[in-house]
C-alpha cells in the first residue's frame, strides 16, 4: 500500500507544469511550463520584442507561469491575439 501512495504522489508532482491555468495551457504549446515569443506567435499573437523582454523579468528568453500571468494584460489580449 505504501508503494501505491508513493506512485500516486510521484504522478501528481510530475504532472504538466502548466496544468491548472487555462492561459498557460493555451500558449505553452510544448507544455514545458514556459512560454516563448515564438509560442505566442504560433498561437496567433502579435508580440513586440520590447514587451516580451519587459515581461521576461530574469532575461532568460522564456516566461514562467508567474511572469506570463503578470504580463497577460499586455501580451495576450484580444487586440494582440487574433484567436482569443
Amino acid at each position: 500500500m505504501k508503494y501505491i501512495y508513493i506512485a500516486l504522489l510521484f504522478t501528481l508532482l510530475s504532472s504538466g507544469a502548466s496544468a491548472g491555468h487555462p492561459l498557460m495551457d493555451r500558449y505553452d504549446l510544448d507544455s514545458d511550463g514556459l512560454v516563448t515569443a515564438e509560442e505566442l506567435t504560433q498561437a496567433g499573437c502579435s508580440v513586440k520584442d520590447s514587451r516580451f523582454k519587459a515581461a521576461d523579468i530574469n532575461g532568460d528568453g522564456f516566461l514562467t507561469k508567474k511572469e506570463f500571468l503578470k504580463a497577460k494584460n499586455y501580451l495576450a489580449t484580444s487586440k494582440q491575439c487574433n484567436n482569443n
